[in-house]
């Protein structure tokens, strides 16, 4: 099994360890485990067309989001902060357009299943772009629009499990609803919307065969600037999201205490390593508040004294 490097994408039988850590033997970067640093060859392979349709992918979603805060009102000057001029979503209300980017964002997920780190990273660039470009900060960022940004960066970082499966049983739940005449309807009106897509895809698959993704330019959509969000604009505003008091829970009525990394799946031990990484930032955390992460599935406590207690949903 090839070993692939989460920076620089280079491939080789053994990471350097030193210390106890895995480094790189190219770039010397420390390797980190987030999308998973050992890949077979196989899913590591990634076409042009692959890498440029994912790109695609990630603008439709943000294109998704652009409308849904069109339409929710959440900025009176948001027609100087959009950064999607002509916008082509077509919505019916507010829900509508909510539903209509979460469906766009559990195509990036399943778009991004097995695929190299590098791409996660550059996917994430792109989108601290746009948040930046947009002026969108902790300051002004609604509540239900943090938990909107949040669950894109999850999906971006390589999780979102519990995002994909609410998002496919709501969906789910809303066709077993349909009369036949209102499923012939959806369908006729999803296979007509399709078709301008599907042949752009086809264009685009036929001009980058038997390119690899190294051979393709990605064209940069926005113009804003990433590293003053990964420095901690963004963390900000995600962190809220994740401990917004629109979601109040009841710690001892719906979860339980997670008292090692087994009694979680691997998954939720990824966010719980995650977030412990950000709570050494100085982020500002409610003392002996249950704070909900992981979509509800996890929550944590912090003592007074700095601790952290980790609970899991019954």
């Amino acid at each position: 099994m090839r070993k692939i490097c989460n920076n620089c994408g280079f491939q080789q039988d053994e990471f350097l360890n030193l210390g106890g850590r895995n480094y790189c033997k190219s770039c010397n970067s420390e390797i980190n485990n987030r999308y998973g640093s050992e890949q077979e060859q196989a899913q590591i392979q990634l076409t042009a067309h692959q890498r440029k349709t994912i790109h695609d992918i990630l603008f439709m979603t943000i294109e998704g989001l652009e409308k849904h805060i069109e339409v929710a009102g959440y900025y009176p000057d948001w027609e100087q902060r959009k950064q999607i001029p002509n916008n082509k979503v077509v919505v019916d209300g507010l829900e509508d357009s909510e539903q209509s980017f979460k469906v766009s964002l559990f195509g990036l997920k399943k778009s991004l299943k097995d695929r190299p780190p590098f791409l996660h990273e550059e996917l994430k660039e792109e989108y601290y772009k746009w948040i930046d470009a947009t002026r969108i900060d902790v300051k002004n960022c609604p509540e239900r629009l943090k938990g909107h940004l949040s669950q894109t960066n999850e999906v971006l970082e390589g999780g979102g499990d519990e995002f994909a499966k609410e998002t496919f049983d709501k969906a789910n739940e809303y066709v077993q609803k349909m009369s036949d005449k209102e499923l012939d309807t959806e369908l006729n009106r999803a296979f007509i919307n399709i078709q301008d897509p599907l042949k752009t895809g086809r264009e685009s698959e036929q001009f980058l065969a038997g390119k690899r993704y190294d051979e393709v330019d990605i064209t940069k959509r926005f113009a804003g600037d990433a590293g003053r969000q990964v420095g901690g604009d963004f963390k900000q505003i995600t962190r809220a999201g994740t401990s917004s008091s629109s979601q109040v829970i009841d710690i001892n009525r719906d979860y339980v205490p997670v008292n090692n990394e087994n009694e979680v799946s691997p998954e939720q031990l990824v966010e719980i390593q995650r977030v412990e990484n950000e709570l050494t930032q100085e982020i500002n955390v409610p003392i002996r508040t249950a704070v909900p992460v992981a979509n509800g599935a996890l929550a944590f406590v912090v003592s007074l004294a700095g601790g952290i207690s980790w609970f899991k949903r019954r």
